[in-house]
């Protein structure tokens, strides 16, 4: 068994840079550090800092993808076109079959995809990322953990944040060592409700404080000189302005899903393409669109993010930082504050503390040689170090 010394990790989704400086965010550790985020959305970000990897490596960029012969979703063009995707026993149908028949345990949302949609789309994730294995053939520290028989303990989205901390505090307590890891989204979702600049942002980084304030206090009596993180996987930026994508193609006419097929994220538009008519009056109305712009292959190659032609789609355009795509599949409505711009995007830029003496260090993508220093990046490899 490989040991580890005692490391406490705080993942607090959408804890950027320019988020932490504005409000005063301080912590009894060193930082913030500023560093950059992945392209895509927390999924991405998350899975890069666990793997070491970009998203076009660790290959789960996004939550869907296109996939128009094995989606999981493909019986639902059985089901009569009267039947709406917002019908609360359509959506519970679809649920029940993605998780008790495909076995999905990520974590996934039917948001508003439209019916003639949703049968050509796939979920490339099917387990949590906070599970070992979640990505077949890429490791993960939790895969790194598991094989070495580290002791671990893991808190995510699935228990109240409250609760994670009292439970964290409990287990430190105990004074065993191991590797415990806690992730919050509490934080992400209060700044796509109220923005950056809101008093009750202010507020909440105020209680952040106090409780890692506490653990690392504990972590402290109880080990010594524990190995202690804390940080974010992207930033937040607020919304500005909104621009409507999906109006202007549908007002092209080409048909779904004989010409092509759409995805519409809150700060991408994606498609897959099976016509060239379709591909060239697509691409012309795209860089006729304000907001945005076509990401290239050249493009994505920079930022580590899948290139034109993946199962993400084969043109992709992302908006620019502080502009919103309305409506969405995600979303019929704005929101304050929003992620998933591009990464060069300062708002994008996250935040990370440590005790460490020294934090060399400029991306998300580093941060898991610093919580496992001795952690390989593998891919298709799951046999141990």
């Amino acid at each position: 068994m490989n040991g580890i010394e005692p490391t406490v990790v705080i993942l607090i989704d959408a804890l950027g840079y320019e988020i932490v400086r504005k409000h005063g965010f301080k912590l009894p550790i060193g930082g913030p550090k500023r560093l950059k985020t992945v392209a895509g959305f927390s999924q991405a970000a998350i899975l890069s800092i666990l793997t070491s990897l970009s998203p076009a490596d660790h290959g789960m960029w996004l939550m869907y993808s296109f996939n128009r012969d094995k989606s999981p979703m493909k019986w639902t063009r059985l089901l009569p076109n009267s039947v709406s995707s917002r019908r609360l026993w359509f959506r519970r149908l679809v649920s029940w079959k993605l998780e008790r028949v495909d076995r999905i345990s990520s974590y996934y949302s039917l948001y508003d995809i439209p019916r003639e949609v949703l049968p050509y789309l796939d979920i490339p994730l099917k387990k949590s990322y906070f599970e070992e294995g979640a990505i077949g053939g890429v490791r993960s520290i939790f895969d790194h953990l598991a094989s070495n028989r580290i002791p671990y303990k893991v808190w995510d989205y699935t228990v109240d944040e409250g609760q994670a901390f009292s439970e964290l505090t409990i287990e430190l307590e105990r004074g065993e060592p191991g590797f415990y890891f806690l992730y919050t989204a509490e934080f992400d979702a209060l700044l796509h409700r109220y923005g950056t600049t809101h008093e009750v942002v202010a507020e909440k980084l105020a209680w952040y404080e106090n409780k890692v304030s506490e653990l690392f206090e504990k972590a402290v009596e109880k080990f010594g000189a524990p190995r202690f993180f804390v940080f974010g996987d992207h930033g937040m930026c607020d919304v500005e302005q909104t621009v409507d994508v999906q109006s202007k193609i549908e007002r092209l006419g080409f048909k779904i899903p004989q010409d092509y097929l759409p995805f519409y994220d809150s700060t991408m538009a994606r498609f897959k393409i099976f016509s060239s008519e379709a591909a060239e009056g697509i691409e012309a109305l795209l860089r006729s669109t304000g907001c945005g712009h076509i990401v290239d292959d050249m493009e994505a190659a920079s930022i580590g993010a899948p290139g034109p032609g993946s199962p993400y789609g084969d043109i992709v355009f992302i908006v620019d930082s502080g502009c919103l795509i309305v409506p969405s599949f995600m979303s019929k409505s704005p929101i304050s504050a929003m992620h998933g711009y591009h990464p060069d995007s300062s708002c994008m830029d996250s935040s990370f503390f440590a005790n460490q003496k020294s934090i060399d260090i400029e991306s998300i993508v580093e941060i898991a040689h610093l919580m496992i220093p001795n952690f390989k990046v593998e891919k298709g490899n799951r046999d141990g170090d």
